[in-house]
This record gives structure tokens, sequence and C-alpha cells, in this order.
């Protein structure tokens, strides 16, 4: 797959963009947004649980998730403040 960590967050800035813009140009609101990602990570979730190489169960998987996703957000989102952008 080359260098993993470029791939991911090249992946990532894809879909986060793919997810927002149209939703928001669509008139969809934060609400919305959260709702749709949800969707998202539920299928994720599920696919990785039940794949032949998923060896977590449904609550392990989102139990490993959570506590990344909110250090890595707390570090972007002071980020975009420290560059004047959030």
């Amino acid at each position: 797959m080359g260098d993993a960590s470029t791939f991911h967050n090249d992946r990532a800035g894809q879909i986060v963009r793919d997810i927002v813009t149209p939703t928001i140009e669509a008139g969809g609101s934060p609400q919305d947004l959260l709702v749709l990602l949800e969707s998202v990570i539920v299928g994720v979730v599920v696919f990785v649980a039940g794949s032949t190489t998923g060896m977590q169960s449904v609550d392990e998987i989102v139990d490993m998730l959570a506590p990344a996703v909110k250090e890595r957000a707390r570090e972007i989102a002071a980020g975009l403040k420290t560059e004047g952008r959030a």
C-alpha cells in the first residue's frame, strides 16, 4: 500500500469532503452530518466485526475507536484555533 499514513490521511480527507460538502450544499445541518457519520461508522464497524479477519466484537471496536477519535479531534481542533480557522 506504500506509505500507509499518507494513504489514510488522503482518503480520510476525501471522505470528509464527500460527506460534508454535499450535505451542507443541500442545506444540511451539523446534526445531519453527525447522523450521516454515525451511519458510516456503523457500516464500517459491522463490516470489520463480521469480516473473516475481524478479531473483535462490535463493542470492542467502538470502545477502541472512541478514545482515539476524541484525542485526534481535540488535537486538530486546537490546531485550527491556533491558526484562527475555528
